[in-house]
């Protein structure tokens, strides 16, 4: 079996649907639904349920795939040492980020990066929080920066990129800004939450930052603000402008929520103790790392915002 055909059947799996895994891998339905037959007639075995027109992997189906990804994963790695031995020039590598940090990304770590390395090619692939890890983890992107360290017992190693704290934000035209008051031992300035305990808030990441959403709604019920929260986003690029137009105050973390750019908001803290986390560039233990990538990580470590 060619790694083509493994890269058939995953973009099935993942898709659970003929079409949409055709259009990705950009051949038509029926040439991939010939295919699928012609696999599953040739080894005697069924790697997908039919429901409908969805595509359920069988149980020797999901082993088929998770096997065939670390097959592809290995492909790549044996690839990248081939190209570097040959030629560092001619390198590739992929990074996924959320979308507001690829924002970030693009006008100050890219530019950077292509001033010494101007022919190597740099995917960028962008998900949810939540989905980072796992694409990382399946070979599908060869590093991304998430928030939280990895588990000790993970297959990931890691290089932190900053503290992050939660922070409010709200519209730089309240006037409510100009009660905040700098603190020594805050990184922004502190506000009184009892000023604003009848407006509206924003939370964002619902979707996208499960386990620490919980913690922030605590923060905002200690307040007396659970209350006070109509609207739950799950995306910061849609909750940002939503808070600098004044519809509400954004309670998130501080990164990424600084990437967003012409975000006429500003940032407060309003705990004794804020939330805090880190960010960092993560990538799997097994990765063979091409020079021109362990100087792009150098790169990133000195260009990344840290305010």
């Amino acid at each position: 079996m060619e790694l083509k055909d493994m890269r058939y059947i995953i973009a099935i799996a993942k898709n659970q649907n003929l079409t949409k895994a055709a259009e990705e891998l950009f051949i038509s339905q029926p040439a991939l639904s010939l295919f699928l037959k012609s696999v599953e007639q040739k080894y005697n075995v069924r790697l997908f349920e039919r429901q409908g027109k969805r595509f359920v992997t069988t149980s020797i189906g999901e082993s088929f795939v998770r096997d065939a990804k670390n097959v592809l994963h290995l492909s790549n790695n044996l690839e990248s040492k081939l190209i570097s031995a040959q030629d560092d020039h001619n390198a590739k590598f992929t990074i996924g980020m959320v979308n507001a940090r690829a924002i970030m990304f693009y006008a100050k770590i890219l530019p950077a990066f292509g001033v010494k390395h101007q022919n190597i090619r740099v995917e960028v692939v962008e998900k949810y929080s939540d989905e980072l890890l796992g694409i990382l983890e399946r070979g599908e992107v060869d590093m991304a920066i998430i928030n939280n360290l990895p588990d000790e017992n993970s297959n990931l190693n890691y290089v932190v990129l900053r503290h992050n704290e939660s922070v409010l934000c709200i519209s730089e035209k309240n006037p409510v800004c100009e009660k905040a008051i700098p603190l020594a031992n805050r990184k922004y300035p502190w506000l009184d939450i009892s000023l604003i305990k009848n407006d509206r808030f924003i939370t964002a990441g619902a979707s996208s930052n499960k386990r620490l959403m919980p913690s922030m709604n605590e923060i905002l019920s200690k307040h007396g603000q659970y209350d006070n929260i109509p609207l739950k986003v799950s995306n910061i690029l849609t909750a940002v402008p939503l808070a600098a137009g004044g519809y509400g105050h954004l309670y998130a973390f501080a990164d990424p929520v600084i990437f967003v750019p012409d975000a006429k908001i500003k940032l407060f803290s309003i705990d004794d103790t804020p939330l805090q986390q880190e960010v960092v560039l993560a990538y799997r233990k097994d990765y063979y790392m091409p020079s021109c990538v362990a100087d792009f990580i150098k790169i990133l470590q000195e260009n990344y915002p840290a305010n």
